[in-house]
């Protein structure tokens, strides 16, 4: 099992190696998204909830990189941004379930310098997301939830206000952030659960080695070195994005919801595959408010339509397969219209990189990695 766990760390070599549908992780893999980190898309999940195998759980990770002490404002979610989640039941690439989150950011306390002042100022500690308990969560983030299905909007908030789970400061700050973990899953219309909030990334590489052309950390004999990671696991080799934290919105949806025929179907049935990926979008005109309006409303004022800037659904795809002039176009467009990157698969330049230093790779064309090009989960 160690030694398992050991390869686990080499994920950038094994993704043309083996299938990648246990992997995920894209942190800033395009110019357009290490430029505009808040749009940028870590890590997309999805699969049968383990407590509920009626339902489809999927995880939309964004803005990577987020060191939990750097306050005092923290890590809000882009109000800016439109975040969505889409299903494809038919395969055909195209949408025909979207799920839409927006948020919207209150400064609950101009005055006060921080964005969470529980403990100080005579102010009490944090133990709840609303009313009493709440009074030292000064900036505060509440959103909405909108599916579009059959080309009709439909809000399932169920009349809720629903808050965002900020990032865990600390005890004297939050003295049982489990209990604010808890207040931020909320029941929706249809049996849908949803939370958003700050948490720890998931995700596990050694970022470092991995873009110092593969040079892995070796020990003794050829040997991964044992590190340890934040969850106090034996692994061998570093983890870069451990004590990092990303911004993460989690929808449970029952399938019936999401199948083309409303059905829930073996795992061995056509009906039962459905594509899903994650995306995030701006306005396309933003103005930045002159300095005596800013505080009275937004800071900036978006207009027009949204237009994406991020997707993601098979994970290291644009990072390490698409080439470095095509990685914005690869963000910007939609599954469907994917087989103008077809070449990028048929013969990866990172296979070639891969045989030169001895990993044994099928030789091209690689038909069997054009499927990867559109995430499908069999449900």
């Amino acid at each position: 099992m160690q030694r398992l766990k050991a390869m686990c760390a080499l994920v950038t070599s094994l993704l043309l190696v083996v299938p990648p549908g246990s992997f995920a992780s894209s942190h800033r893999e395009a110019p357009i998204t290490a430029l505009d980190h808040t749009a940028d898309i870590t890590d997309w999940y999805a699969f049968v909830s383990f407590d509920h195998p009626d339902r489809i759980t999927m995880i939309l990770n964004v803005d990577p990189f987020l060191e939990p002490s750097n306050g005092p404002n923290y890590f809000p979610f882009d109000p800016n941004v439109l975040y969505e989640m889409k299903i494809d039941n038919d395969h055909d690439g195209i949408e025909d379930v979207t799920f839409q989150f927006r948020f919207k950011t209150e400064i609950r306390q101009p005055g006060v310098f921080t964005g969470f002042a529980g403990g100080i100022a005579g102010i009490p500690p944090i133990t709840s997301l609303d009313g009493s308990g709440s009074e030292g969560l000064n900036l505060r983030q509440t959103y909405t939830v909108t599916m579009i299905k059959n080309g009709v909007a439909r809000d399932i908030t169920e009349g809720q206000t629903l808050f965002t789970v900020p990032s865990n400061v600390g005890p004297k700050t939050m003295p049982s952030y489990q209990a604010l973990f808890d207040q931020g899953s909320y029941e929706l219309r249809q049996n849908i659960r949803v939370f958003a909030g700050t948490i720890d990334d998931p995700f596990f590489i050694d970022l470092g080695a991995a873009f110092d052309s593969l040079n892995f950390r070796m020990g003794v004999g050829g040997v991964l070195s044992p590190a340890v990671d934040a969850d106090d696991t034996t692994n061998y080799a570093p983890d870069a994005v451990a004590g990092f934290n990303v911004n993460s919105i989690v929808l449970e949806v029952p399938i019936s919801l999401l199948t083309a025929d409303g059905r829930q179907h073996p795992a061995s049935d056509k009906n039962a595959v459905i594509g899903t990926w994650g995306t995030t979008s701006r306005r396309e005109i933003t103005i930045r408010r002159p300095a005596n309006q800013v505080g009275k409303s937004d800071a900036t004022l978006s207009g027009g339509r949204f237009r994406q800037v991020q997707r993601e659904a098979n994970p290291l795809i644009n990072e390490l397969l698409i080439g470095t002039g095509f990685k914005d176009r690869f963000s910007v467009d939609e599954p469907k219209n994917d087989k103008q990157f077809a070449n990028f698969f048929l013969d990866p330049l990172l296979a070639q990189l891969f045989k030169s230093l001895g990993i044994p790779v099928p030789a091209a064309p690689r038909t069997d990695l054009l499927p990867l090009v559109q995430y499908q989960a069999p449900i």
